[in-house]
């Protein structure tokens, strides 16, 4: 059914204010949430909201336990991952000011919807911003296996440029484990690159879905490898098996784009540019286009934006109303 965002919004507010977010707090989330579903990364978006409010009743409070030059080190206590990250991000701003870049570690964070979200903010300060989450549970197969040992450990990219951030935001999985949760829901198959059964073989129905799997074969799973150490093991993290939804880790990258020494506005001209020479090669035989790592969601969210209503499925609005009753 269709609603104005601006009482999808007030709503979900709503929600976070009656656990005890303030209100600056609650609108922060929100932010990440509707981004994410007007971005159509709806495993991300409102279905998933309900985590976020039991995460809300439950939250601890992060501390800067390290910091030393540009890098820093943030203890999440069981803190909202979404307000983690703006505080890093707070951090990090001023650290490139003065040195260029800033390197941060987060643990023990709730999950932040996408690291996108953050890259987004973190561009629109003008810099590079590399988001690396650990995804916090054992639910994908690694390539070969049966069985789940590794989270989907997603990551988030924000390039600035005059003309907008560019965003890449992807999980390591062929698709984030709440898409598969979200299908469950709505009584939807789903395509059977997506997940394999208790007997490690590609299923359509989600329910039976025991492990999701990692894009691209071999390369998915060895990136979410090596993205389970430096975004788990790394910062203190327990992951594999022993690994915890309420036990995140994160690992946040910032640079300045002159930090090298190129000129912000070379820089800017030359990723336009490539930007240029991507949008006008040729269309290849079948394709509908070709769109830069982010392009296809933001150009959603402007149309959703624009017409001021959002498409939610009744179940999704029922649940949310539900949480504030």
């Amino acid at each position: 059914m269709e609603i104005a965002i601006s009482e999808l919004r007030s709503l979900c507010e709503h929600i976070l204010v009656q656990r005890g977010l303030s209100q600056t707090e609650a609108r922060s989330v929100v932010d990440d949430y509707l981004d994410a579903e007007l971005r159509e990364k709806r495993s991300h978006g409102l279905a998933a909201f309900g985590v976020v409010a039991a995460d809300a009743a439950a939250r601890g409070h992060c501390q800067l336990v390290m910091e030393n030059g540009c890098v820093a080190f943030f203890e999440g206590n069981g803190d909202i991952g979404h307000l983690v990250a703006r505080k890093a991000l707070e951090w990090a701003r001023e650290a490139c000011r003065h040195h260029g870049m800033a390197l941060v570690g987060i643990r023990n964070i709730r999950r932040f919807a996408t690291p996108g979200s953050i890259a987004e903010l973190g561009s629109k300060e003008g810099l590079i911003s590399l988001i690396f989450e650990y995804g916090g549970a054992p639910v994908m197969a690694p390539y070969g296996s049966a069985d789940p040992v590794l989270s989907t450990n997603p990551i988030g990219i924000g390039i600035p440029t005059s003309r907008g951030p560019i965003l890449l935001d992807m999980a390591t999985s062929e698709r984030a484990f709440y898409f598969i949760t979200l299908a469950r829901r709505l009584g939807q198959e789903i395509p059977p690159t997506w997940a394999l059964d208790a007997n490690g073989r590609p299923t359509t129905d989600p329910s039976a879905a025991k492990a999701v799997c990692p894009f691209g074969s071999y390369k998915g799973s060895g990136l979410a490898f090596m993205l389970e150490i430096l975004t788990g093991i790394l910062v203190g993290v327990d992951v594999g098996l022993e690994g915890k939804l309420s036990r995140r880790g994160a690992l946040m990258l910032f640079l300045d784009p002159s930090i090298f020494g190129v000129r912000l506005e070379h820089f800017d001209k030359k990723v336009i540019q490539l930007v240029s020479q991507v949008k006008h090669s040729r269309v290849a035989p079948g394709s509908n286009g070709i769109d830069i790592p982010g392009e296809r969601g933001q150009r959603k969210k402007a149309a959703v934006l624009k017409a001021e209503k959002i498409e939610l499925d009744e179940k999704i609005l029922a649940e949310l109303r539900s949480l504030s009753d």
